[in-house]
């Protein structure tokens, strides 16, 4: 009834709690594997995941707010490499921060 991480075409009606599911416990159904955090990463002011989740940038798989600018580009795309920022894909990646407007 499934493939490739997905229900077959007319095949959905076999989703949910009454069929076990499969959604949630089969990969070829569409379960996501567990997320891993990028194995080495590190920013350039020696950001880790561990340490994004230790100084309250991130939590739950977000970016704290007020801590959003921790995640862009600048500061290595935590987001593309921690779960605890959102790597799994459970939350877009964060917006950079506003610019100033000119003098």
């Amino acid at each position: 009834r499934c493939a490739g991480g997905g229900f077959l075409h007319g095949e959905d009606w076999t989703a949910g709690p009454d069929f076990g599911s499969p959604e949630l416990n089969c990969c070829a159904c569409g379960k996501r594997p567990p997320c891993q955090d990028t194995p080495g990463w590190e920013n350039e002011f020696g950001g880790t995941c561990a340490r994004y989740e230790k100084e309250g940038h991130c939590r739950d798989g977000r970016f704290v707010p007020g801590h959003e600018y921790t995640g862009t580009e600048g500061f290595g795309s935590p987001w593309r490499h921690c779960c605890i920022c959102g790597k799994d894909g459970s939350a877009p990646p964060p917006s950079p921060p506003p610019r100033s407007p000119p003098p």
